[in-house]
């Protein structure tokens, strides 16, 4: 590809400014990694809504893009060989990383301990606690069988306590802010949406709840613009990240918002035919901006037309 119009994907959901990082994705605990680290690294991006809806994560222009239909996904017209397709939350953030030279890991013990507990959030965090929300909240609640449920809040706990352990002394996971916690703190966040703290016995582990509590952190209010009521949500979204402040915003630490806040400020490449709507306040500090990093729907009620497309749903959470 020599251009960000030679990618399918560019006719369905078009770039208004086609010199920055095109981001694909949905305000689930997978989907919002990537808009919090564009944030936090300052890199410039334009956000594009892309539904769970088959007709989007299963539409040929997404499919050109990640033929594994899963969100989240990025184009980057200024990659390293030129521009540059990438689908896979923990890919990105690790290119993301390399690409600013932010959040990686400032020595390369540390580097390597990030990219540890990334991987741990991959591959034991997400799909485990995608897996039990889908049996606690979702379908799976329904089932007579709770023995898949049990399985899957064991594991939870197991998780859990293996993150509680790690956070003792330490405001973040490796001592230092980094793309791990980015990964991390979305899918501990997504316990109060999924109703189960009580289940997994949340007031034992006080070292995650502070850790998800804004008091803990002198954080700095950095801020970042929405759109303007007149302009499309698919505008391109330059970061206001203070850049004279190495602490995090305080991102992963606040409570959910309601659905209207999608991502990291706006969410939406506004497809071709379709209406573009924009968010009822017009800044807000980034916290604020990101606090829908729940499992959650553009509006609590299309929850209940979405069908989950595996046994947890996680797949494209």
């Amino acid at each position: 590809m020599t251009a960000l119009t030679d990618f399918p994907i560019d006719q369905k959901w078009t770039a208004q400014n086609p010199d920055v990082i095109q981001l694909y994705s949905f305000p689930t605990p997978k989907g919002v990694k990537v808009s919090i680290a564009l944030e936090e690294m300052g890199l410039e991006y334009e956000a594009h809504l892309v539904t769970l809806l088959d007709a989007d994560v299963k539409s040929p222009e997404f499919l050109s893009l990640n033929p594994n239909n899963k969100i989240p996904a990025i184009i980057d017209p200024n990659g390293p060989d030129g521009p540059m397709g990438l689908f896979e939350s923990g890919a990105i953030l690790l290119y993301l990383a390399e690409k600013s030279g932010k959040l990686g890991g400032s020595t390369p013990a540390l580097k390597a301990q990030t990219t540890q507990w990334l991987m741990f959030q991959m591959s034991g965090l997400g799909p485990m606690f995608g897996q039990m929300g889908f049996f606690y909240k979702f379908a799976g609640s329904e089932w007579e069988d709770k023995r898949p449920l049990q399985r899957y809040m064991d594991e939870a706990k197991r998780l859990m306590a293996v993150v509680e352990a790690q956070l003792e002394g330490k405001e973040w996971i490796t001592g230092e802010y980094s793309i791990a916690d980015i990964a991390i703190a979305p899918w501990l966040r997504a316990t109060g949406f999924y109703g189960v703290r009580d289940a997994l016995n949340w007031d034992a582990h006080p070292n995650i709840a502070a850790y998800l509590n804004a008091s803990r952190h002198d954080l700095p209010s950095s801020k970042g613009s929405t759109p303007l009521p007149d302009q499309p949500r698919s505008a391109a979204r330059p970061s206001k990240h203070n850049a004279k402040s190495q602490q995090p915003a305080a991102a992963l630490t606040q409570q959910p918002e309601p659905p209207h806040l999608l991502l990291s400020t706006h969410v939406g490449g506004r497809r071709r035919g379709a209406q573009s709507t924009t968010c009822p306040t017009q800044r807000h500090s980034l916290h604020q901006r990101l606090r829908s990093t729940v499992c959650i729907s553009h509006q609590n009620e299309q929850r209940r037309h979405l069908r989950p497309r595996s046994p947890c749903g996680c797949g494209s959470h």
